[in-house]
């Protein structure tokens, strides 16, 4: 298989992924666009509906033509036939590819906590983000974002001595 053929794979399952969002979010949004009481959020029939069908139709190109969508973002010279690599190399790349994955979610949960602060340091009540829950949370993310710069910075370290480990 050459890599256009992987990343096919790749495109296929983010139509699903992005399937399941879609869902989820007009779920979630079909309560307050039914609701009188709701009418200050100004959350028309229409902007629903594309909000909904845009990224549907988007999930829909995606599953149908993966290929040709995988050869638009590959360039020819990337698309090579797959060499082998060392056992060393791949557990090097899993190691890294685990910590983009928690780099990933510390930069959402920073930026959550981040806005949290903002908000509610220009005036409004801060004593209900200020628990022990809460430092605790930021605290959480701190080291999530540590660890995860340790993984992608010593990926390569950390796979050698643990196939050294292993042996």
């Amino acid at each position: 298989m050459k890599p256009h053929h992987y990343l096919a794979i790749v495109v296929r399952l983010f139509a699903i992924v992005l399937t399941i969002m879609i869902i989820r979010s007009a779920i979630l949004y079909y309560p307050s666009l039914i609701s009188i009481e709701n009418e200050s959020v100004g959350f028309t029939f229409y902007e629903y509906l594309l909000a909904s069908i845009f990224p549907l139709f988007v999930a829909l190109i995606l599953w149908f033509f993966p290929i040709m969508v995988s050869k638009k973002i590959l360039k020819p010279e990337l698309d090579q036939s797959i060499e082998p690599i060392s056992p060393h190399s791949f557990f090097s790349v899993i190691i890294i590819s685990i910590g983009v994955y928690y780099l990933f979610y510390s930069i959402s949960d920073a930026i959550y906590w981040l806005s949290v602060f903002f908000v509610f340091s220009h005036g409004v009540d801060f004593s209900m983000w200020s628990s022990q829950d809460s430092s605790a949370n930021v605290i959480a993310t701190i080291a999530e974002f540590i660890m995860s710069m340790i993984l992608i910075i010593r990926g390569k370290t950390i796979a050698f001595y643990l196939m050294k480990f292993t042996k």
